[in-house]
């Protein structure tokens, strides 16, 4: 939208005109808001409305498509003070836009306006989105330059819609802290050097000599012959020209021919394209236009470093011009500080690759773009990623993590390629096993935050490439031919692979559970790694602890998730439009995760000013942490503390795992204490593949408060005996999960279960999902209360997988005091009744020989004692390993703790 004015029939009022000349006058201070009261109209084509608007007359075919440029009407105006303009539209659907808004899409043209300034291009420009109010519609046109000199505008309408009012204000450059003004980095871009985005001299001799590998010879032959064919771009040329990826593409796949085979001729070819684009090119106003605004940014770097020596001192200049222009229409704003780098549209493209790409690109001729990304990535980005990378997961969850993951990722590698060495953490690399082991049978994977999954293979191949480069993992390398990293991304592929790694298929090397960290907490187990559309592989989740980063983040600590021949226990949200009813009342709540719920009738919920629905769980924070020190257990971003994770005892394939987690400080000052503790047994019979014991002990500030412990489900569950059945399939077969409820006890235990539009109620507040055709409409929210009101409960829940038609292991448990045993199949497990630790000397019963797990152990060297065989044995356990497991024979056994 750089360099672009728009020119709309209107009258200020108040404002005097310029008498025979321009028809108005745009104030240079303050908002300047115009109503459509006066124009040269086409009048057989266009009336006035009743609110002092413009629209097109019944009948009349609107002009917006197609090649037709007789105006609608047209107005001559002028800036009292020539500037760059911030300009707004109003407008209002009448019956016939009412009815196309549910087919809206992006990049329809029944949406637009289609305006001509003097002798320019004319351009297409959104008027109206469908999530704002209909009748006063407000949307950004953009940023405009305005001359000061009388200027003519020709519109042409589309049908359906009326504008109404158009606001000017001057634009005004954001403020830079202080801070980020004097910066001087002590890494630079090395000065007088081309190429040094993505590689140096000395980096560009290892990828040229990587072309005489097999591998790079298969991704680079038809990588050339494609870039080196003539591109004829097919833009319209009577108007603007849009954002054109193929063009961008087709000059910087030239622009690499020539940096690898110093070929001048394709060169000039490149840098020939792209000066085109960027003197033709046109954004537009559509929704996330900024991305495809960073994308040409990028792509002009890149052409302007590899062919640097190829450009006139004139075009160079253009390029800084141009480019430096269109970062102003950025969504982080020119300089870009008004986003965070740390999360949100700001950790995305835009400042860790277009804009870093291009202060790198043109440093010699202007070093002040370098200086504010660096200190964007060097003195934010690094200390922040540093810190939550200790939690190899991403807050962003499953789908938008994988895009922000990835983007920080190219920050690292631009800066590491530029400078020679690494300068965020290596842990950044292990962050990509979180998809892993979120990976499911038939390749999708499991939801986490927002995201529109269900896809046949979920992948993210540039990521994953880019992970690879520094973990070195014939595994990972493994994951990119599954993701075909090399066929959609040939270029980074050279750039990046290390052809000498070999591939690797499987998933051998990696264990069956992971441990997700403190700052993120969370684990997740399996029962094996066959990810075929036929597997019948458990695969369970659990997240709680550490600290919330808002945006797509959905307030679940606590959550979990069991996959076993589909989805048994999942997520219910789906995802659309950011922050609407449904999304901020129950998408990104607790009450669609399969979590404790406590109901305090009076209890507030708000997102900043913005009452939202009480669902009894976590508050929805969307703040961001923007440096490690605002993480602290007083912060509004504290969502409690993991108490221990542990797996064991063989590391590749642990029969148990067991996470558990102090969640007291993600519900606000309605509980007092709460602890989940999450056990996953790998069962490893095809007739009992896993099962899952979940532990709550909970107590609440008020005896009313009602607790509910919440599982949700694709399908509506089926009653049994002591629980509920739920079922799912896939190419295997139908999987069962039978759910024991030991605790509360039958007579003080109620179960309801909520299906249909009925799983969107919110406590007597409904809402309806904006997709009313998927599974979630058949889905179920099964909640389990005490009946008698009590200040603390305990919730004791039994999961076991099963083949259709398979029978459940029997449940053998008992609780004596603060020991709580649990046994099934040949597993027994000890663990605390109260939450607590055990610190003191303690007896427990084994009732035969199987595999015993002892949670809840203090720090220090315990001492076990069998008193039916005399044996003993000694183990020291760790804090945030609490856990020992052991083969038991019978028999009451004695527990001395540390001295």
């Amino acid at each position: 939208m750089s360099s672009r004015v728009v020119w709309l029939p209107l009258l200020l009022a108040g404002v005097r005109l310029a008498a025979g000349t321009a028809d108005f006058e745009i104030a240079p201070d303050g908002v300047t808001v115009v109503p459509f009261h006066r124009a040269r109209l086409e009048s057989a084509r266009v009336e006035t409305t009743a609110g002092g608007g413009v629209r097109l007359r019944d009948g009349a075919a609107s002009r917006v498509p197609g090649r037709n440029r007789a105006p609608d009407l047209t107005v001559r105006l002028k800036a009292r003070r020539p500037g760059r303009y911030l300009v707004s539209t109003t407008a209002a659907a009448d019956s016939r836009g009412k009815l196309l808004i549910p087919d809206w899409k992006r990049d329809s043209v029944d949406f637009c306006a289609k305006v001509r300034f003097d002798d320019r291009l004319p351009e297409r420009l959104v008027i109206f989105v469908p999530w704002r109010d209909h009748q006063n519609n407000r949307w950004m046109l953009g940023k405009f330059d305005l001359t000061g000199e009388e200027q003519e505008l020709a519109v042409q309408l589309p049908r359906g819609f009326a504008l109404k009012t158009l606001e000017f204000s001057p634009c005004v450059s954001p403020v830079m802290p202080p801070r980020m003004a004097a910066y001087r980095p002590k890494i630079l871009p090395p000065p007088g050097v081309h190429p040094r985005v993505w590689v140096t001299p000395d980096s560009l001799k290892r990828v040229r000599e990587n072309l005489k590998s097999d591998e790079h010879r298969r991704i680079y032959e038809p990588f050339r012959a494609a870039a080196l064919r003539p591109f004829r771009s097919d833009a319209d040329p009577d108007e603007a020209m849009a954002f054109d990826r193929a063009l961008c593409d087709a000059a910087v796949g030239k622009a690499f021919v020539r940096l690898l085979e110093d070929d001048a001729a394709v060169g000039k070819e490149a840098a020939a394209l792209m000066t085109g684009f960027l003197h033709r090119v046109s954004f537009g106003n559509r929704i996330d236009s900024c991305r495809e605004v960073g994308e040409a940014i990028y792509a002009a770097s890149l052409v302007y470093d590899w062919c640097y020596d190829l450009l006139t001192p004139e075009e160079r200049q253009f390029y800084c011009d141009k480019m430096l222009a269109m970062a102003e229409d950025l969504e982080t704003g020119w300089p870009p500080v008004r986003q965070t780098i740390v999360n949100g549209h700001g950790n995305e493209n835009q400042m860790c690759r277009d804009l870093l790409a291009m202060s790198i690109a043109i440093y010699d001729e202007n070093p002040e773009p370098y200086r504010w990304l660096a200190y964007q990535v060097l003195e934010v980005l690094v200390p922040m990623k540093n810190h939550e990378y200790r939690s190899p997961r991403h807050n962003q969850g499953t789908n938008y993590g994988y895009l922000r993951y990835g983007c920080d990722l190219y920050a690292a590698w631009l800066m590491a390629r530029m400078c020679g060495r690494q300068v965020f953490d290596p842990a950044i690399f292990d962050v990509i096993d979180y998809w892993t082991y979120m990976r499911l049978p038939g390749g999708d994977v499991l939801p986490d935050g927002d995201g529109s999954l269900e896809r046949r293979y979920w992948a993210y191949p540039q990521t994953t490439l880019l992970a690879q480069a520094g973990r070195k993992s014939a595994q990972l390398k493994g994951e990119m031919m599954r993701q075909k990293s090399f066929e959609k991304y040939p270029m980074l592929s050279l750039l990046f692979n290390d052809p000498s790694i070999p591939v690797d298929p499987s998933f051998g090397t990696l264990p069956l559970t992971v441990d997700f960290g403190t700052v993120l907490g969370g684990m997740a187990a399996r029962t094996g790694w066959d990810i075929s559309p036929q597997s019948s592989d458990v695969i369970a989740m659990i997240s709680g602890g550490g600290y919330h980063f808002g945006n797509h983040q959905h307030s679940d600590s606590g959550a979990f998730q069991i996959f076993y021949r589909g989805r048994q226990v999942t997520d219910l949200g789906q995802y659309h439009f950011y922050g609407t009813p449904y999304d901020f009342d129950f998408a990104k709540r607790s009450v669609a995760h399969s979590m404790m719920l406590v109901y305090d009738p009076e209890e507030p919920f708000a997102v900043g000013n913005r009452k939202v629905a009480n669902d009894g769980g976590i508050a929805l924070n969307q703040t961001l942490p923007l440096k490690p020190s605002d993480l602290t257990p007083d912060s509004i971003f504290y969502r409690g503390r993991v108490r221990y994770c542990a797996f064991g005892p063989d590391r590749m394939k642990p029969p148990f795992s067991a996470f558990s987690v102090d969640l007291t400080g993600a519900y606000g000052k309605k509980v007092e204490q709460y602890t989940r503790s999450f056990y996953f047994l790998n069962l490893g019979k095809p007739e009992h593949p896993a099962a899952v014991i979940v532990l709550d002990r909970l107590k609440t500030a008020r005896p009313e408060y009602r607790k509910y412990l919440q599982i949700n489900s694709q399908h509506p569950p089926e009653i049994t005996r002591d629980g509920i059945r739920l079922h799912n399939r896939n190419a295997a077969g139908t999987g069962l999960t039978h759910i024991s409820f030991l605790l509360p006890e039958p007579e003080n235990r109620s179960c309801e279960t909520k299906t249909g539009l009925e799983t969107c109620n919110v406590f007597g507040e409904q809402r309806t999902p904006p997709k009313p055709k998927r599974w979630q409409m058949t889905a179920a929210r099964s909640m389990v209360s005490p009946k008698q009101p009590a200040q603390e409960d305990t919730f004791l829940t039994v999961f076991q997988m099963t083949p259709d038609g398979g029978t459940p292991q029997k449940v053998d448990w008992t609780k004596n005091g603060a020991v709580l045993r649990i046994s099934l199949a040949d597993r027994t497990l000890i663990c605390h009744a109260r939450g607590d630790f055990f610190r003191k000397p303690f007896e427990f019963t084994v009732p035969h020989r199987s595999q015993c797990m002892l949670a809840d152990l203090a720090p220090g060297v315990w001492r076990l004692a069998n008193r039916e065989n005399g044996k003993t044995l000694e183990c020291r356990i760790e804090a945030g390993r609490n856990v020992i497991f052991f083969p038991a024979a019978p028999g009451v056994y004695h527990a001395v703790p540390p001295e």
